[in-house]
């Protein structure tokens, strides 16, 4: 798989190696018998997510094909297989959707050019795939360094602060606080309540996008 692990040891020693060996088998084999390997690569498929409801009003999925997911609906966001669920290989074991029902008003949502949500504290982030016609490096490249102004012009600002640029054709929306960090790329004009509509929905899949629970080994 894609899946990778990494592990690093004070101690190089031939009997640190070896008891790093056997836990790690003991992880691989957790991972695989419990089904996290399963949904981690099922994850991967399934990203990045695109806002853009196009896609998925035939009930297709990233990297599937439309003979692989139940049909969702074009009146919510994209849900990622949210009506299905189903067991696995190990078992009983039934599987949840990616991501939580979103309702209609979240379809504001599909104007997004870009979007990033950052937790400071658990180091965890995301960010949205970016929309089709912003794809080329050019414009990838001129997305980021507009948010890097857009930072620039809050670093002396005392927290929580947030600043919008508008270019000719997109507004650069960041927000820094505290507890999060909040980065859109909108097309010039859009509702401003896109903002609080962002918000909400990462809120709404917080469960879903992040690791809310501290792991156990």
């Amino acid at each position: 798989t894609d899946v990778v692990m990494v592990f690093i040891s004070q101690g190089h020693d031939s009997e640190q190696f070896y008891a790093i060996s056997q836990k790690a088998n003991a992880m691989k084999e957790a991972l695989r018998s419990g089904g996290v390997l399963e949904d981690v690569a099922e994850a991967l498929c399934r990203t990045p997510i695109n806002f853009r409801m196009d896609e998925f009003s035939t009930g297709q999925r990233v990297g599937a094909s439309a003979s692989n997911q139940q049909g969702t609906t074009s009146q919510s966001m994209p849900t990622f297989g949210a009506t299905r669920s189903f067991a696995s290989h190990h078992g009983d074991r039934s599987r949840g959707m990616l991501l939580a029902p979103a309702p209609s008003p979240y379809a504001l949502l599909e104007g997004i050019i870009h979007a990033a949500y950052v937790n400071p504290k658990t180091q965890q982030y995301f960010s949205s795939a970016i929309a089709p016609s912003y794809r080329t490096r050019k414009q990838v490249k001129s997305l980021f360094r507009n948010y890097g102004r857009c930072r620039m012009l809050l670093r002396n600002a005392k927290m929580p602060s947030q600043v919008c640029v508008a270019t000719d054709h997109e507004c650069f929306y960041v927000s820094l606080s505290v507890d999060y960090q909040m980065f859109l790329a909108v097309p010039r004009g859009i509702s401003t309540g896109v903002i609080s509509r962002f918000y909400n929905w990462i809120k709404l899949q917080e469960a879903h996008l992040f690791m809310t629970e501290q792991m156990h080994w």
